[in-house]
């Protein structure tokens, strides 16, 4: 069996898929690897490997994933009131 996007989900994990649905919506459609890699301190290439679903997304990736998310989205909300 090859590993798969499906396959990450049912262990648990964060799917490729929904790394490119966060990657996406914290940093846009063009760039966001780039960006992620730099926040969590991995090489690109780590994030392509994910994306690719060559290698699983770690769990304390995708918790630290979850939490930029809130934080962007805690902050978008505070710019937004004046």
């Amino acid at each position: 069996m090859t590993r798969s996007s499906a396959k990450h989900g049912s262990q648990g994990g964060m799917t490729p898929d929904e790394l490119r649905e966060a990657g996406e919506r914290l940093y846009g459609t063009w760039g966001w690897q780039t960006k992620l890699a730099h926040e969590l301190q991995v090489d690109g290439s780590t994030v392509r490997r994910w994306l690719s679903g060559k290698v699983p997304i770690p769990g304390m990736a995708a918790v630290a994933i979850g939490l930029l998310i809130k934080l962007h989205s805690s902050e978008a909300g505070y710019r937004g009131k004046t």
